[in-house]
């Protein structure tokens, strides 16, 4: 072979950049809600994960709301918000409503991405909160099985310490009891709370709580103590009750106090 015939390649032509035509959305968005009660109802924040492109199938013009009353007559309030929107506020009052988002851009609209919102007088449980544990920047999270539901959401906080919590939620089907929640946002030393709900016919109700650190801290407080009492061989002292709010670096599980021996 001749030197001449490896000569090599000549330099890149010019970028070419080539879009095809956009197509509908191809698959319902991502749907959940954070419900207020108020003396009028409820109020409710619809929010909705922005479709990625694979799905998305063109750039997203707006979305379109729908929300009625599932018993009665009442035709649906529409509205739309623009493309960079991923939530919206809206005064139900006590009846049970569905709400309906879809995504549209130059060529169509999504499959319908439908929720349901029970009436006042089927919420409101009471359920305990328990502890759970978590490491490594991921926190563990089990739930009991309930046969009636049709499937199972999980909601937390990303920031709980901030006004604006960034809510983030996760579906389960039925047959799911347990997973690990991860966040590139969560911070050793912060409490996490999180809801179990199951979904039913009329929407999704509360089943329970849990709270738990990916990683516990040295609490950064100390309790505040005063001597009560003093006499010949004892002493009395006295403390406010610890706090055990949020803002805790971890679980408190007691107090201790240290005794020194000492001579008059």
């Amino acid at each position: 072979m001749s030197e001449s015939s490896l000569a090599g390649w000549s330099n890149w032509s010019d970028a070419l950049v080539i879009q095809t035509q956009e197509a509908a959305p191809s698959a319902p968005l991502n749907v959940w809600r954070e419900i207020h009660h108020n003396e009028n109802g409820q109020n409710v924040m619809v929010y909705w994960k922005h479709p990625p492109g694979f799905s998305a199938n063109g750039r997203i013009s707006h979305y379109n709301i729908e929300w009625w009353p599932i018993d009665g007559n009442i035709l649906a309030n529409k509205t739309r918000v623009s493309a960079q929107q991923n939530s919206y506020s809206m005064n139900l009052g006590r009846q049970a409503h569905a709400i309906c988002i879809t995504a549209e851009n130059g060529a169509g609209v999504s499959p319908a991405a439908e929720i349901k919102v029970p009436g006042t007088s089927g919420s409101g449980n009471e359920v305990n909160t328990e502890r759970t544990h978590g490491r490594d920047g991921e926190i563990n999270v089990m739930w009991r099985p309930v046969p009636s539901v049709r499937g199972y959401v999980v909601e937390w906080c990303n920031s709980p310490r901030s006004s604006h919590c960034d809510l983030q939620w996760k579906k389960y089907n039925s047959g799911i009891h347990r997973d690990v929640i991860r966040s590139v946002s969560f911070q050793r030393g912060v409490r996490y709370d999180f809801q179990i709900y199951g979904t039913k016919e009329d929407g999704e109700h509360l089943l329970g709580k849990l709270t738990g650190y990916t990683e516990e801290l040295v609490s950064s407080r100390k309790p505040k103590v005063e001597t009560t009492k003093i006499d010949a061989n004892s002493l009395s002292l006295d403390w406010s009750p610890y706090s055990i709010d949020e803002t805790q670096e971890g679980f408190v599980i007691g107090l201790h106090h240290l005794c020194e021996n000492f001579r008059k």
